[in-house]
């Protein structure tokens, strides 16, 4: 599996600081400036304890928060990130699985999308990293 840039890494590892996967500790939004803001939640476990994590941008459209993308990484350990899964829901829906699991454990793995996936989520961590001013 291709796991995200050292760079992107580090940018998600200041996303996810201080949140453990528990009831009160979870989540978190980043707003720090006037572009859209960062939710960041830990939203379970696979394996031996790895975190699901998910980062996104919403926007309200007809009362509906829209995704604008929500991506879920696997955090295999500190600074090593490989992305799950991508979801749009503006335009064209779209919703991808490079990783999939079942029973807890990986199941099969896309690596063309992961590649894919990989590629934007550098781009992505770039733009939030200076858009969030972190």
């Amino acid at each position: 599996m291709e796991q995200v840039g050292k760079r992107a890494a580090q940018v998600i590892d200041s996303l996810v600081d201080g949140l453990t996967y528990s009831d009160d500790n979870s989540s978190k939004i980043i707003d720090n400036s006037s572009f859209m803001a960062v939710h960041v939640e830990i939203i379970g476990t696979v394996g031996k304890a790895k975190d699901l994590i998910s980062i996104a941008h919403y926007y309200e459209q007809n009362g509906d928060l829209m995704k604008d993308p929500d991506m879920v990484f696997l955090r295999a350990a500190p600074s090593r990130y490989y992305p799950v899964s991508f979801q749009q829901d503006g335009g064209v829906p779209t919703y991808q699985e490079a990783i999939l699991f079942g029973n807890g454990n990986l199941k099969s793995y896309r690596p063309a999308l992961g590649k894919q996936l990989v590629s934007f989520t550098n781009k992505w961590m770039a733009n939030i990293k200076a858009q969030q001013n972190l």
